[in-house]
């Protein structure tokens, strides 16, 4: 199966259909709004596909037909049924203008159409609905009239969606005719078109949130700075979508004690075409947070990590203009804005780093300031209150005298500034007349510390400390580190913490885990014999605890009070990102399980199946969501005997 509610931009001709272009036909479609109107002032969009989508015929009652290229309704013989239900992601909180289904016809359609019908439950499977078993179809809330084959054709599913969750519907027709249509298993799979206001952003900070001052990066609620000591790491895997670290990986920085996580993200990861924000990976890094705040670590967001040729690596093909400046201040407000959205109630997310190393030769710090002054008040209409980081061109160049002013900054609350610092001398502050580095550089892990001379080290620091002073900008170390084996490998480690401690400046060494010599820990997991050197001298306020437990729902198996002629049951189920589960049947005790859950050879009579989510935090849903249902199994009837 292909779908999963990746949310997708509107796809072919139908996305930007005008009357003018429409056949004769289709004219009185648009006019009745079954077609995707232009989304109204103010509104979001966005489109989702099926979760699950198949149908039925009354000539094979027993058959399945979930993994078909196609579903069909028919009024004939055999009589067709098709059913869709999809996952609406929409932020919790906002309501819906409109909702229209969009589907990709196989055949021509007569002025019959397809009707679009709701169904009154969720709890039913693709891989396992029949003829015999499918849910009831309610009453008719569209139709389509007639239509072309190989054309978009859509109704309006406004009445069904009600807000963020799951949503299922039906097709039928009043025609004797087949009218078939791709499925989520083909190219042009089904699309629910969700235009929407959403919530209004909080007034404030949310509660336990940290915020910055002028002189302190980080600081809590009570006015204590946290500094902030980790590691960056990278939490979501682009050749393994759905995996990432486990909790012990989090729980084994945490014991040593650092408090903090800088996560590198991949633009073109997130966003591979234009709107089209992919959910595994979003879901992946909703499970990375959550561990990590299960460790008590709070989280950075590294949310365009620049790299590569003029910084091209992980930006997506489509974003691409001129260099990464242009490309970033051009297309990437729609993903910044998606996460500030996601996280921003989410008090563990210290802060967001949009860009990690602005690119751009000459160097220009002016317009680099600027490219943030732009993505910054992008971010605060949807995220008022979370700390912003910005960095220099390159992460770090010169900002001394007429290179960088700070008033292109327009709005200094919550903004940090953030350096990469991986200078180990060989210049008197590592800087070139026009900004650019000189000297000696360890990024990359195969340079050393040849000539050591902290002197060097704090004269290229305070080019940074006090420009940002005057400017009224805390200062945070988002990068440092130097490979091992190397000339005086712990000489430069114990000089650079001995400078930031000397500036109260907290800090993240590159990189938590990678195959490079940079990496601090070794293949096997385990710290390697210098991590000493980098551990936090004095313990740090770790984020607010997670004591809210999860929600946990069932979302396909039996119908609640149903009876059922099986005596095999499956049970699906969810709960937020990182939980897990316990099962139970009849009241016995509860169990480790996971979802699909089946159970086989039920008797007949009454059964209750409970399921409860245990999140990363180690809190138990004290509700567990319940199903019951009648098992009523019918012999076979004997063979005749002669």
């Amino acid at each position: 199966m292909t779908g999963s509610g990746v949310l997708v931009p509107p796809r072919g001709p139908a996305s930007r259909l005008t009357i003018g272009r429409l056949t004769p036909a289709l004219v009185s479609v648009v006019l009745v709004g079954l077609l995707v109107a232009a989304p109204s002032a103010g509104a979001a969009t966005q489109t989702f596909s099926p979760v699950a989508d198949t149908s039925t015929r009354s000539d094979q009652p027993g058959v399945n037909f979930g993994t078909s290229v196609r579903f069909s309704a028919e009024e004939s013989s055999p009589r067709r049924r098709a059913y869709l239900r999809f996952n609406v992601g929409i932020p919790a909180g906002s309501s819906v203008r409109r909702a229209t289904l969009r589907l990709k016809s196989l055949s021509t359609g007569g002025p019959a159409g397809v009707a679009l019908k709701g169904l009154a439950t969720n709890a039913w499977n693709e891989t396992t609905l029949t003829y015999s078993n499918a849910p009831a179809l309610g009453s008719t809330v569209a139709r389509t009239g007639a239509y072309q084959g190989n054309s978009w054709v859509g109704l309006n599913a406004t009445p069904f969606v009600k807000g963020r969750g799951a949503v299922s519907m039906g097709l039928t027709t009043a025609s004797a005719s087949y009218h078939g249509f791709h499925s989520r298993e083909s190219a042009a799979d089904p699309q629910l078109v969700v235009e929407y206001d959403p919530p209004p952003p909080p007034s404030s900070s949310p509660a336990g949130a940290l915020h910055s001052t002028t002189a302190e990066p980080f600081v809590d609620a009570a006015g204590r700075a946290v500094r902030l000591h980790g590691f960056n790491l990278t939490p979501v895997w682009s050749g393994k979508p759905s995996q990432t670290w486990t909790l012990t990986r989090y729980q084994q920085i945490r014991d040593k004690g650092f408090n903090a996580v800088r996560f590198v993200l991949k633009w073109s990861d997130f966003e591979p075409t234009l709107g089209a924000f992919d959910q595994t990976h979003l879901s992946t890094l909703d499970t990375a947070i959550a561990r990590a705040k299960a460790a008590g670590l709070y989280v950075i967001l590294d949310e365009i990590h620049l790299f590569g040729s003029g910084g091209f690596n992980y930006v997506p093909s489509w974003a691409r203009i001129d260099d990464s400046v242009t490309s970033v201040r051009t297309n990437a407000a729609g993903y910044l804005k998606l996460l500030a959205g996601r996280y921003r109630s989410e008090p563990a997310v210290a802060a967001y780093d949009p860009v990690n190393e602005f690119h751009r030769w000459p160097i220009d710090q002016n317009g680099v300031l600027r490219a943030y002054d732009q993505l910054i008040r992008e971010i605060r209409t949807v995220d008022p209150g979370k700390i912003v980081l910005v960095e220099p061109t390159y992460g770090d160049t010169s900002v001394a005298g007429d290179l960088a002013d700070f008033s292109n900054l327009t709005d200094k609350r919550n903004v940090v500034w953030s350096i990469h610092d991986y200078f180990a001398g060989g210049d008197d502050d590592g800087y070139a007349a026009d900004g650019s580095k000189t000297g000696v550089y360890v990024y990359g892990g195969r340079t050393g510390y040849p000539s050591p001379d902290p002197r060097e080290l704090e004269n290229h620091l305070k080019v940074h400390v006090d420009k940002t002073r005057a400017a009224g900008l805390p200062i945070w170390i988002g990068e440092y580190g130097i490979g091992d084996g190397v000339a005086n490998h712990a000489q430069w480690i114990k000089d650079k913490v001995a400078l930031f401690e000397k500036y109260g400046l907290g800090r993240g060494w590159w990189e938590y885990r990678t195959t490079s010599p940079m990496s601090a820990t070794s293949s096997d997991g385990s710290w390697k014999p210098w991590i000493g050197l980098i551990t936090p001298g004095a313990t740090t306020t770790p984020p607010p605890a997670d004591t809210a437990p999860p929600e946990t729902s069932i979302t396909s198996g039996p119908v609640e009070g149903g009876t059922s002629s099986s005596t095999s049951s499956r049970f699906a189920f969810s709960s937020e990102a990182g939980a897990t589960f316990e099962c139970r049947l009849e009241g016995a005790s509860f169990t480790p399980c996971s979802s699909p859950k089946d159970y086989t050879g039920l008797a007949d009579g009454p059964h209750a199946f409970e399921v409860r989510a245990l999140d990363a935090a180690g809190n138990l849903d004290p509700t567990p969501a319940r199903r019951t249902w009648v098992v009523d199994a019918e012999p076979s009837e004997p063979s005749p005997t002669y």
